[in-house]
């Protein structure tokens, strides 16, 4: 069966001709807009790519809840800290200080947003540099 409609005219089969409303210069046009949509999304979809990827996205709830976590620990590990080494609310410990073997964190806490974190004075709350980040 054929995919096109067929006219008979002087016994021979050929193609029927295009309707008045679709040109072949109609369906060219239709096919470039579709073409031109078809870029620019791909455009689009290229550029939201790189702007998620390039680190400012909007950092969540939950990001900020554990960072809030890990500034808990961090005061109650400098609390540990002074009580141990009999040092004063003055005095500020370094990351070498609490982290390592036998020490209160194997490894450096991270902010799970890409923020870092600022121990402090032993009488204030550690800080981490994001907004909305904080005690």
């Amino acid at each position: 069966m054929p995919d096109a409609p067929f006219c008979l005219r002087s016994n021979a089969l050929r193609p029927a001709p295009l309707s008045a409303n679709v040109s072949r210069f109609g369906m060219r046009k239709h096919l470039a807009t579709i073409i031109v949509i078809a870029i620019a999304g791909l455009c689009g979809l290229v550029l939201l790519s790189n702007y998620l990827s390039s680190g400012r996205m909007v950092t969540t709830a939950a990001d900020a809840a554990m960072c809030k976590n890990n500034l808990i620990a961090i005061g109650k590990a400098k609390a540990q800290w002074v009580y141990d080494e009999h040092k004063t609310t003055n005095d500020v410990p370094s990351w070498s200080d609490l982290v390592g073997t036998n020490r209160f964190f194997v490894s450096v806490p991270e902010c799970r947003a890409g923020g870092v974190y600022t121990i402090g004075r032993v009488g204030e709350p550690a800080r981490c540099s994001l907004p909305g980040h904080g005690l």
